[in-house]
This record gives C-alpha cells, structure tokens and sequence, in this order.
C-alpha cells in the first residue's frame, strides 16, 4: 500500500497584494536611505500607512481571518 501525499497550493506570491505593498515599502526605504532627501518623520508616516495597507491585505485572504495563520 503506497500513500502519496498530494499539496496544491492555490496562492501566487507575485499576485499578493501584501507581498507588493511590502516590496514598495522595502523601495521606499532603500530610497530614502541611498537619497537622504526625505526626512524621517515622513518615512515613519509612509511605513506606517503601508504596513497598515499590508495587513489589512494580509488579513482579507481566506485563513487569516480565521486566526489559524
């Protein structure tokens, strides 16, 4: 008797909109931190909205909501 375990997995990192809200964050940042143009309180303002973005993102796909992820 063979078992043979079978995974599908339904998600796309690159269709994720967490993942591109977190990846313009990463952008924005290195930005920031090459250009030294921006002032900080700025950038904590701006992490702040898109880490917001990105959770609520997060929290819209099917098993977060559940708390078991």
């Amino acid at each position: 008797m063979i078992i043979q375990a079978q995974y599908s997995m339904n998600y796309s990192l690159l269709r994720s909109r967490t993942f591109w809200t977190l990846v313009v964050v990463f952008l924005y940042n290195g930005y920031a931190a090459i250009s030294g143009q921006l002032p900080g309180n700025v950038t904590v303002v701006v992490d702040l909205i898109f880490t917001a973005l990105a959770s609520y993102f997060h929290l819209q796909t099917g098993k977060s909501t559940t708390g078991s992820n």
